[in-house]
């Protein structure tokens, strides 16, 4: 919810059931449960983080089994600079060609947006782009972070279902 970076992590099952491992088969519900065999690389939790930093940023979800998770390691670390998200890709140049033209031409422009106010920058020039083209319109329908000053003339408000402003817009720019 809220596209915040979220680290799951839940055990499985155990697998073992005669001592080979810590951590092995001891109640009645590890028997009733068919779980795969499978050991996590040491890099798991990097890996995990880094899913969590990618636009959208979201959660991830790890799984392990009871004696992976019980097993003795040695202690090591892991370089964090390598675990970045990765950033989006820049449209291609034709798609941006076909964008501008539309809202150069539109009538009646209306912005929906969500998360925008997440950055500074991107909430400052939404408004600067409101005070450039007469008749725009933006509508915040995400609620967990201002996307465009309310008390701006171009703002309809905030709103999580439909708004009468959609439906007299000939073009809708949906900003993440």
């Amino acid at each position: 919810m809220g596209r915040a970076p979220v680290l799951i992590f839940s055990s499985m099952s155990p697998f073992m059931e005669s001592g080979e491992l810590t951590g092995l088969r001891t109640e009645y519900m590890h028997w009733l449960q068919d779980v795969p065999i499978k050991k996590p690389s040491s890099d798991i939790g990097g890996k995990s983080i880094a899913v969590c930093k990618y636009r959208p940023q979201g959660s991830s979800v790890s799984r392990g089994a009871r004696e992976v998770l019980a097993e003795k390691v040695k202690p090591y670390s892991l370089p964090q600079e390598q675990w970045r998200g990765i950033g989006l890709a820049a449209l291609p140049s034709e798609a941006v060609e076909t964008i501008a033209e539309a809202l150069v031409h539109s009538a009646r422009l209306l912005v929906v947006t969500v998360y925008v106010g997440r950055n500074r920058q991107c909430l400052d020039e939404l408004a600067q782009l409101a005070n450039s083209i007469p008749g725009l319109q933006v509508l915040d329908a995400g609620g967990s972070d201002i996307c465009f000053p309310m008390n701006h003339e171009a703002s309809q408000g905030f709103r999580l279902a439909t708004h009468d402003c959609t439906k007299v817009a000939d073009i809708i720019l949906m900003l993440d």
